[in-house]
């Protein structure tokens, strides 16, 4: 036995009672081992969540205990106790499976003899032994993290005229200082001009009860000239030499950089969110373009917004911008010499987001010298093959190269480019429909659209003087019911069914009798269809009256010369008779 294993305490578990039974007396009365027994998983879960033992033994046989399984659900348990699987089953496969499950070791059981069973002692001795080794080698861990930790803050202690006495050697890695750089200098030149006096202020107001201490976030130059922000909890105490003032400080500056992003990301989506809905309810595009750019200024991302449109014949015609004022001036002057700067060519040529990070490497382009911010976003608003124009984004110094900033201004362009579709489209359909509209009233011919209720939706002037209600009677939800004399209901309701149903065979025309506003009747031809996705029926009406009149008037007048002509034929043929002449 190794020294520390006589009071160990072990589980062993298993669902052969007669061989945990042997392995726990030989563990418990042959080695000095504390073993409790489990016969089952959730006995042995159990204590497992009550005590704490140094090791497991997994007595694993099937189909009395699976230990490869106990093993799995134990580790997912977050227990790290170390656990042999004494087994019977010889199989690689079982073998590898209990280790793969979180086993520390596999002991192929055959006999039970006291070799054996002093061969699972040495495996639990070992073990524990590794364990305990692991676990004082994560609490040195631990102990030295916290250590790197501690030691990687600043530490400052200033003299009465805030000279720098000491520095910790930390400050090389947070502000690029060699210790010794900064010996005898006064602290407040590493800070903001507009800092200096109120920190001395600050100072000079706890010397009054020292000791005294303060926090509070101040912003150091860097040996590269970039700002470090640091939490800093500063300390002023009394001295031989009059007082000192300890400065502990914590570089947050990642923190800081991170919260700018975080802070940066929601006002974009803030913005994003805002022209999602400019894109979805305007149906004008000038006003929507505008309103775009100025929830890209206001939300506070970028410095400027414009976008530059094509005219008919694809070159660039006119700005919508929002931060720019007088300065997009040239830009159109530009424009209206059909020069426009390389920067909006290659945009328009580009299918990506186009990328400038120094605007003074643009040469030709009049805002180079006249904006201060870091860079700019450009791209294409199109829609397949429709090109709308670009639009560009001033962006502040340090988020030109991020790709989360791309990505999301990806998205605000698609956004547009669809609107701007959508408004193209909303313009062709106004235009269609005031040309159909204007076909319809004007054509000399009875129209009418009715729905799959038959109800009267739109008529042109004709058919208000077919029927001899004003077009505002018609439209007011009139069925064709109302007009249709009632022995042509039938007919009728077949001919609208027929159009409805859409049968490609089935006839759309025939002849009916309408009932104008004064009661008279009219016998009337009518056509119908359906116009293709909208439910709705087109009806063209024929007046017959007329026409059936002269048919009757004709054919009663052939009915009585056919009548005169048969009784002249019988008056001849009485009169004649034979003549004969002598």
């Amino acid at each position: 036995m190794s020294g520390g294993t006589e009071s160990a305490k072990i589980l062993m578990v298993g669902g052969d009672e007669v061989v945990l039974g042997t392995s726990a007396a030989h563990m418990g009365f042959k080695y000095a081992l504390d073993v409790q027994m489990a016969d089952s998983a959730a006995e042995a879960l159990k204590k497992l969540v009550s005590q704490d033992y140094e090791a497991i033994v997994l007595v694993h046989k099937e189909p009395y205990f699976d230990g490869i399984e106990f093993t799995k659900k134990v580790r997912e348990s977050g227990y790290q106790t170390p656990i042999i699987v004494y087994s019977s089953d010889r199989k690689e496969e079982t073998i590898l499976r209990a280790l793969g499950s979180g086993a520390n070791f596999y002991l192929r059981r055959d006999s039970s003899t006291e070799a054996e069973f002093a061969v699972l002692f040495s495996l639990i001795n070992e073990s524990m032994a590794r364990h305990r080794a692991e676990e004082a080698i994560a609490h040195n861990a631990r102990r030295f993290s916290m250590l790197i930790q501690n030691m990687s803050e600043l530490v400052l202690v200033l003299d009465d005229d805030l000279l720098i006495r000491y520095v910790s050697p930390s400050v090389g890695k947070i502000l690029g200082y060699e210790t010794e750089e900064l010996m005898g200098r006064s602290f407040l030149t590493l800070l903001p001009e507009g800092r200096r006096s109120k920190w001395r202020a600050t100072v000079t107001s706890h010397k009054d009860e020292p000791p005294s201490s303060w926090r509070e976030e101040v912003c150091i130059r860097s040996k590269g000239g970039s700002w470090a922000v640091l939490d800093s909890i500063a300390s002023v105490f009394v001295t031989d030499d009059g007082h000192e003032t300890l400065i502990n400080a914590r570089d947050i500056t990642g923190k800081k950089n991170q919260e700018m992003l975080v802070e940066r990301t929601n006002a974009l989506l803030r913005t994003i969110a805002n022209i999602h809905q400019r894109c979805l309810r305007n149906s004008c595009p000038d006003d929507m373009l505008r309103g775009i750019c100025e929830e890209f200024v206001d939300g506070g991302c970028f410095e400027y917004a414009w976008v530059a449109l094509l005219d008919d014949e694809k070159r660039f015609s006119s700005i919508t911008e929002a931060g720019l004022g007088p300065r997009v001036d040239p830009i159109l002057d530009r424009f209206e010499r059909e020069d426009p700067p390389a920067c909006c060519t290659k945009a328009l040529n580009s299918p990506e987001l186009f990328r400038v990070n120094d605007p003074s490497s643009c040469g030709n382009c009049p805002l180079a010298t006249t904006v201060c911010c870091n860079g700019t976003f450009s791209s294409r608003l199109s829609h397949g093959e429709e090109h709308f124009g670009i639009l560009t984004l001033g962006v502040p110094k340090g988020y030109v190269d991020r790709e989360e900033e791309r990505i999301l201004i990806a998205s605000v362009i698609e956004d547009t480019s669809f609107a701007m579709h959508d408004c193209s489209l909303q313009r062709q359909l106004i235009s269609s429909e005031q040309r159909y509209k204007a076909i319809f009233e004007n054509t000399g011919t009875a129209m009418v659209i009715d729905d799959e209720e038959m109800r009267v939706i739109l008529v042109n002037t004709e058919f208000s003087k077919l029927t001899g209600y004003s077009k505002s009677e018609l439209e007011n939800d009139m069925s064709w019911m109302e007009l249709i004399h009632e022995e042509d209901f039938d007919k009728f309701k077949s001919l609208h069914r027929t159009v409805v149903d859409n049968s490609e065979e089935a006839q759309r025309s025939c002849e009916f009798r309408l009932v104008t506003k004064d009661g008279s009747v009219k016998e009337v031809w009518g056509f119908a269809d359906l116009i293709p996705g909208t439910g709705k029926g087109v009806a063209t009406v024929f007046d017959l009256t007329d026409q059936k009149r002269m048919e009757q008037t004709l054919r009663s007048q052939i009915k009585t010369q056919d009548e005169v002509l048969e009784s002249m034929i019988g008056g001849i043929k009485v009169m004649g008779r034979p003549i004969k002449y002598k």
